[in-house]
């Protein structure tokens, strides 16, 4: 009969054995999924890291690209300078060539003969508009030749 009762806590300490296994069995499945999980979320992580950096290096200019960017808008406001420059002439070889204006230059509206003045340089205005110009500036608004007043 001993060797009965051996033979059967013999059996019970494997049963429990075996229970132990299998739970530190699953305990270190967990415990793989876990770290596997943290691994998958730090390579994500840092690929979107990466991601913003690269986004924000698109939207911030170093200051090699400033300086380019603002050499660009200083040639561009010359050159718009020198169109500006161009038109200017243009318009006083127009004016001059047009003597008799339909439209007063300061304030776009049609001149009427009975309101309509010249200057010496023989540019044409309405008499209000050339003379509330001359309170602030000397010269001719068309040619910007020096008026008498």
């Amino acid at each position: 009969m001993n060797t009965y009762k051996l033979i059967i806590r013999v059996l019970s300490q494997e049963e429990k054995t075996n229970d132990n296994s299998q739970t530190s069995g699953i305990a270190g499945g967990g415990v793989v999924v876990f770290v596997l999980g943290m691994i998958i979320y730090c390579i994500w992580k840092c690929f979107q890291k990466k991601r913003e950096d690269e986004q924000q290096a698109e939207v911030i200019p170093s200051n090699e690209y400033q300086f380019q960017e603002q050499n660009i808008e200083f040639e561009a406001r010359t050159q718009a300078g020198r169109i500006i420059d161009e038109m200017k002439t243009s318009k006083q070889k127009l004016y001059l060539e047009n003597k008799e204006l339909e439209d007063c230059p300061i304030c776009l509206m049609p001149i009427s003969p009975a309101l309509l003045i010249s200057t010496s340089c023989n540019h044409q205005f309405h008499k209000a508009c050339l003379t509330q110009w001359l309170e602030v500036n000397d010269m001719c608004p068309t040619c910007r030749t020096k008026v008498s007043k």
